[in-house]
């Protein structure tokens, strides 16, 4: 094959393609036990668009072949990018790759034992429920996954426990935020102010939506302005911040004000004690230290 022939090969390829290719190689695999799609090109509630990736889960007895490998790759379609991170869901590991020109996969490899496994933990379960289609399957694994009857998604409110944890876990890293900031320590500051404290956010705005809005939200902030309060998502833009000590101030500001509405509207709608004294010592903080913590060395 000409060169100009691949690379326009390589500018045609689409998911469908990508599917097709790596069904057929997989299905000779003798270590390949079962392959199936899950996630929005399996969906039908908001389905695939043109920038979704393709979600494969790969059950094999030899997970360390493609795990500690990327040579098999190169028999499905060239690629330029290759890395391994734990799933989203579960504590799997899985292979993310970026096929030419920009099809981006997410291979999610486990044994059929630990998939199995997998099954009985609803949160799994509503993955499948969101959608699944299985490409191949060799020893009828897969008549193991659970569906739940039930059309709506069981979430997992927490419980008074878990509630005032979270609660308190979010003002002691306001003070904790406050006072890196006050050394100096911005890039570590800011990195607590919107990862870790917007994540705390994020738990909190799921327990919202279900507890007060009677929403399903999403894993991890999936589509959150979707089913996450109104007053939450018009805050988005104010709540983060650039690298900039007085912006960092006001975007924390944002962010407490935000999250104490929908804490004390949860533990009202679950009757859990909001505790004050957790918010009211971080603003006591604030406050005595406002103009320090927001000027510029």
């Amino acid at each position: 094959m000409e060169d100009s022939d691949r690379d326009m090969e390589v500018q045609m390829m689409n998911y469908k393609d990508l599917i097709t290719r790596f069904t057929n190689w997989a299905k000779v695999q003798e270590t390949i036990q079962a392959a199936i799609v899950i996630g929005s090109r399996a969906r039908t509630e908001v389905p695939a668009d043109e920038w979704s990736d393709l979600d494969i889960i790969l059950l094999t007895d030899t997970p360390e072949q493609f795990i500690d490998s990327e040579d098999w790759l190169e028999n499905i379609h060239s690629y330029s990018i290759s890395f391994l991170e734990k799933t989203a869901v579960g504590d799997g590991i899985e292979r993310r790759v970026m096929f030419n020109p920009h099809l981006d996969v997410d291979f999610v490899i486990l044994t059929p034992e630990y998939f199995s496994g997998m099954l009985q933990i609803k949160e799994v379960q509503q993955v499948f429920q969101k959608g699944y289609k299985v490409l191949f399957d060799k020893t009828d694994v897969t008549n193991g996954i659970i569906v739940p009857e039930d059309s709506a998604p069981v979430q997992l409110l927490p419980t008074q426990t878990q509630f005032d944890n979270l609660v308190q876990d979010f003002w002691y890293h306001v003070v904790w935020v406050s006072k890196k900031m006050l050394r100096g320590e911005i890039w570590v500051a800011k990195e607590c102010l919107d990862s870790n404290l917007k994540n705390l956010v994020r738990v909190m705005a799921e327990w919202h939506a279900v507890s007060v809005l009677g929403n399903s939200p999403w894993h991890n902030g999936r589509f959150i302005e979707n089913w996450a309060d109104a007053r939450l998502v018009s805050c988005f833009s104010k709540m983060f911040a650039i690298y900039d000590r007085n912006s960092m101030f006001l975007a924390m500001k944002e962010t407490m004000s935000i999250f104490r509405l929908l804490a004390v509207e949860v533990g009202e709608s679950l009757n859990y004690p909001y505790p004050h004294q957790a918010d009211q010592a971080a603003e006591r903080f604030l406050h005595t230290y406002q103009e320090s913590i927001g000027s510029v060395k």
